[in-house]
């Protein structure tokens, strides 16, 4: 009975990092994260014909996942038959409200709110390095190591906090992502440190060719549109060839907590287009 339990399981393993074959309703995996010290869900789905283009194929990695999943898929299925993107894998990361003020945030900081119940999500802030070496490591690096494959092209996309940490990866972590699509970010995070980054500090005529996708709701009740508007200016006077590589769009039908759907279709079309 021993020898018949390894043999199924070298036979799952075999498929699963050799023939890994495209999944109508995706795959659910559990990673036990040495870098987040704790049991990472996370949800892939496959291209039509993915071993036809596995050669040639890109990446999107979703936070706030399990929201915006399905509608990554209809999107990538309907795009890639009209070519208008390539054949992509999509990996959602799902969250949690403790997750995101864990792993979405720079800094560590204090209760701004003034609400005691508000105290143990501000004492978790902080841990975006852990999320970076996850994303990096145990997502990215490793289905490229079990598939045989290098993603030609890196994305990933997230809304308020999760745009946030878009931002994040942006500014600290340059060499994961090739395109960036921030949803209505939350920039007022450690006093609005990248508006005035990028307005300060940022060495002007820089070049970078990664592409970047912001935007922003309606009607602006917490200053998003501001500070979004606000970022994007100083980036934009700063970038050589920020009208190619840089995309703004505000959504006056459409609140904060929406804006996420519209920026995710107009974020792949800016990133994808020929």
């Amino acid at each position: 009975m021993k020898n018949i339990t390894v043999l199924l399981f070298l036979i799952v393993s075999v498929c699963y990092g050799q023939n890994m074959k495209p999944l109508e309703f995706g795959s659910i995996q559990t990673i036990d994260s040495f870098f987040l010290n704790e049991k990472k869900e996370i949800w892939i789905s496959f291209p039509e014909d993915f071993e036809k283009y596995k050669d040639d194929c890109s990446i999107l990695i979703l936070l706030d996942g399990d929201e915006y999943f399905g509608m990554a898929k209809n999107i990538q299925n309907l795009y890639q038959f009209d070519e208008k993107m390539p054949a992509t894998v999509i990996v959602a990361i799902p969250s949690t409200i403790e997750s995101r003020w864990k792993y979405f945030t720079p800094t560590n900081s204090e209760n701004f709110t003034g609400k005691k119940e508000d105290d143990a999500l501000f004492k978790s802030t902080g841990n975006f390095p852990k999320l970076a070496d996850f994303v990096e490591n145990e997502v990215i690096k490793k289905l490229e190591n079990d598939l045989a494959i290098q993603f030609n092209n890196k994305t990933i996309f997230g809304h308020s906090l999760g745009g946030l940490a878009v931002m994040n990866f942006y500014h600290y972590k340059s060499q994961i992502f090739d395109n960036y699509i921030c949803a209505s970010p939350s920039l007022l995070w450690n006093n609005f440190f990248y508006n005035n980054y990028y307005k300060e500090i940022f060495p002007t005529s820089s070049k970078d060719n990664r592409k970047i996708f912001f935007s922003s709701g309606h009607p602006d009740i917490n200053g998003y549109k501001f500070a979004v508007e606000d970022l994007y200016h100083n980036m934009k006077t700063k970038i050589i060839d920020s009208d190619k590589n840089m995309m703004y769009k505000h959504y006056s039908s459409e609140d904060h907590g929406t804006s996420g759907i519209r920026s995710l279709l107009d974020g792949i079309e800016f990133i994808y287009k020929k």
